[in-house]
């Protein structure tokens, strides 16, 4: 594979993001996409590991939270293969709504939807035990009713959640859960430029302007520590987690914007977090 640097690959999605293209068509070139949700063992193989992580076996009946479906609402589909519902919660509405791909992955599963003469999206969603589709992020999730959630999972979703709204998002979820209920989050600490921490190299003034915002690699650069503390502060307890360091090594602290000097070790060499918690 061949190296590109950070810079280089921040540069292009800077002036790329300036064109007037809308996401779909960009997602088609690969550009900006959400994630690989619309690719249906892909999503199969997520949704597996979440469960598993989380030890559950039944999920007959159960109601089913992803955080950050992205492309796709394959994990509706997969969920009724279990005689169980979803609810996709995103920021917009970024998935694909040819419905091809969800009969493919329909005829994969070991219990089948019955798709027959389906028509759109919404048919879809409403053939998978009630299904719901959510497209305003945190407002979506405040109309959940409290303890009505059995599980609820993300991919690598949480690192992109607005910094300033990421609180309210911590005690939104908590408050769906049903008591004693689990959620499964995977995380990315890195750049989502080369796999390193380039991000911190820039002020919070920068880095969180519309220019930046808009071009497809931002995260809020909350700290694997300060996350997890934000779930401990509302009550969440943690029953299993696993960090798994930077390949890339991250630049030295001289290189770091002044705000993110003072960074734990720990927290600086962490790339990716797996993490189940508990109301």
């Amino acid at each position: 594979m061949q190296f590109r640097p950070w810079w280089v690959t921040m540069t292009a999605k800077l002036a790329v993001s300036r064109l007037p293209v809308g996401y779909r068509t960009w997602a088609r070139f690969g550009v900006f996409r959400h994630g690989g949700m619309d690719d249906g063992s892909y999503a199969i193989s997520v949704f597996n590991a979440h469960v598993r992580a989380a030890g559950l076996v039944q999920l007959q009946g159960a109601r089913i939270l992803e955080m950050g479906p992205g492309d796709g609402v394959a994990t509706a589909l997969i969920a009724a293969s279990h005689r169980a519902s979803a609810v996709l919660v995103d920021v917009g509405d970024f998935v694909a709504h040819d419905l091809a791909p969800y009969k493919k992955l329909n005829r994969q599963l070991s219990s089948h939807v019955d798709l027959e003469g389906c028509t759109d999206l919404a048919d879809l969603m409403s053939r998978c035990h009630g299904s719901q589709y959510l497209t305003h992020g945190l407002a979506s999730l405040k109309t959940i009713p409290t303890a009505s959630i059995d599980f609820l999972f993300s991919n690598a979703v949480l690192e992109h959640v607005d910094k300033d709204e990421f609180a309210d998002h911590v005690v939104e979820l908590k408050r769906i859960l049903k008591p004693g209920a689990l959620m499964s989050h995977e995380i990315d600490f890195r750049d989502h430029l080369g796999g390193g921490k380039n991000n911190m190299r820039f002020s919070s003034a920068t880095w969180n302007s519309r220019l930046f915002r808009s071009a497809g690699f931002y995260t809020n650069r909350i700290a694997c520590s300060d996350m997890v503390g934000m779930f401990l502060r509302e009550g969440m307890r943690i029953v299993q987690q696993e960090a798994s360091p930077h390949v890339v090594a991250p630049p030295p602290r001289r290189a770091l914007a002044p705000e993110f000097r003072a960074i734990s070790e720990a927290d600086l060499n962490t790339a990716i977090l797996k993490i189940v918690l508990s109301t």
